[in-house]
This record gives C-alpha cells, sequence and structure tokens, in this order.
C-alpha cells in the first residue's frame, strides 16, 4: 500500500501554477514588517523564504549562481543546504518588490519549459536528487507548499489544508510514514501505529505495521498499539520539523491512546526532512 499521490503531467503543470500563484497572492498583501517576520526555518525570515524559492527555480533554469561566502553556518547541515542559502543571503539587499519581480519572471519562464516538456518521464535533478521531470516537479509544489505554510505561520495566518498542493504535499508527507516506524522508531514485529489527522472537515487516519521487520501502510483500522490524535497542521508541523517533538508533547498538541511510551517516540522520530 503506498499513499503517495501520482498525478498527470497536465496535473502536475496545474498544481504547480497554482501553488506560484497562491504564493505570489500571498506577498502581494504583505506588510513591510510582515516580510522581516521569522518563520521556523532557522535565521529565515518571510523574505528569505521566499529569496530560497526563488533560487531554486533560477537555478533549475541554470541561472548562474552568485560566488558568496557564507559566514553564519551553524544551521547549514549539507551541500544543499549551503546552495540554499546562497541564494538566500545573496537576496538580502533586494526591495520586496524586486523579489517579487524577479518571482514572475522565474516561474513564467518555468511554466513555458514544463509545457514545452512533453516527455514527464526523462531524466531531471531536484533539491533530493536524480529522478524524473514528473519526479522534480512534485518535489518543487511540495517545497513551495511548505514554505507558503511557513510564511503563513510567521504572521500570524492559518495554514493552507483545501488546495491541490496540500493534497499532494500530505501525501508525500503519508508515504513517509513507513520509513519514519520502520527505520527511525524501529518497533517490534506486529506493532500497529495509527495516525488519527483531524482536518477542519475530514478526519483522515493512516495506520502503519510491522510485518517481517519492514513497516507497511495498511487498510486495516480495528486495532492498534498506540493511536495519535492530532490536527493537520501539527501532522505537518512534526513531519517537517517545523515544531518542538516536546514541546507538542507538553502542550498536548498531540493525544495518545495506547502504549503512550511508544507513542511518545513515535512522535519524536517523525521529522524526516532532517
Amino acid at each position: 500500500m503506498n499513499d503517495k499521490k501520482e498525478c498527470s503531467r497536465q496535473d502536475l503543470i496545474e498544481i504547480q501554477s497554482e501553488i506560484w500563484q497562491s504564493i505570489l497572492v500571498f506577498c502581494r498583501e504583505l506588510t513591510p514588517c510582515d516580510w522581516e517576520s521569522q518563520t521556523a526555518c532557522p535565521t529565515w525570515t518571510v523574505k528569505d523564504c521566499f529569496s530560497h524559492l526563488i533560487g531554486i527555480e533560477a537555478r533549475l533554469l541554470e541561472c548562474p549562481s552568485p560566488e558568496l561566502e557564507i559566514k553564519e553556518l551553524r544551521h547549514v547541515r549539507n551541500s544543499q543546504g549551503l546552495v540554499n542559502e546562497i541564494d538566500v543571503v545573496s537576496r538580502r539587499h533586494k526591495s520586496n518588490n524586486e523579489l517579487i519581480e524577479e518571482f514572475l519572471e522565474v516561474t513564467r519562464k518555468r511554466i513555458e519549459y514544463l509545457h514545452k516538456s512533453k516527455d514527464f518521464s526523462v531524466k531531471a535533478d531536484s533539491p533530493i536528487g536524480i529522478g524524473t521531470l514528473s519526479d522534480q516537479v512534485s518535489v518543487r509544489i511540495f517545497d513551495c507548499w511548505v514554505h507558503l505554510q511557513d510564511m503563513r505561520s510567521a504572521v500570524g495566518a492559518q495554514c493552507e489544508f483545501s488546495s491541490k498542493a496540500s493534497e499532494l504535499s500530505l501525501s508525500r508527507i503519508y508515504s513517509v510514514l513507513p520509513f519514519v516506524i520502520g527505520k527511525k522508531v524501529a518497533p517490534s514485529d506486529g506493532t500497529q501505529v495509527s495516525f488519527e489527522i483531524q482536518g477542519v472537515i475530514n478526519t483522515t487516519r493512516k495506520d502503519v505495521r510491522m510485518v517481517g521487520r519492514r513497516a507497511h501502510l495498511v487498510s486495516d483500522n480495528n486495532e492498534f498499539s498506540v493511536n495519535l490524535i492530532l490536527s493537520e497542521e501539527t501532522f505537518f508541523r512534526l513531519a517537517c520539523g517545523r515544531v518542538d517533538p516536546e514541546f507538542a508533547i507538553e502542550t498536548n498538541l498531540v493525544v495518545f491512546a495506547g502504549d503512550v511510551i511508544l507513542g511518545k517516540k513515535v512522535v519524536k522520530q517523525m521529522n524526516f526532512m532532517i
């Protein structure tokens, strides 16, 4: 069982266009103070998150990256993080309106490129490695959606879970749950971890069972070793490392039924973006 949503070429282009438009609408309504609000990404403001999105699209267009020495590296974990930091720091001198214009330009060119690319099965690079062009666009949608939520949270706006981009992004997180349980938590065979994810309208349940020392998404909702009851926002924030797991536990952002010790261990290992 794999909950990762598969999309057609046309669907991916449409969703990518929609999330870029959502980001543009959001940023055009920001006040000067909003742009400088701190996000959950270490050292990054709203402006920095926006610059990061511009930088990745620019590099995918093979625009030359600036040569820049980064002095603050404590929060940079790998080579991709360093490249991202260069994208951000190199744009800090630009005005907010200049960044919006650059965003419009790079996304326009990227959409043109995607429309001209008839075969989405060709090899393509992305921040998570070589895959297909379909993989690349799916990752870009996910990254854009996640950072839009970062920016929304930073200015006190609610996270958005009703778009096609959010549906695709959450499906990516669901597909990683077996890795989280099987590799990071590694409980004994027969263990079943359930996630009861409460949205504004619907509740989604995901079950992961250990079989043969491997974790699998299953559709059996009748039993569990532990059930984690949490909101969509808490689920997203834990999975993407946007909230301290200890804080989520201590403030009852996650409620446990069953094996509480196992449940707390799962919460502490949910961040798959480390």
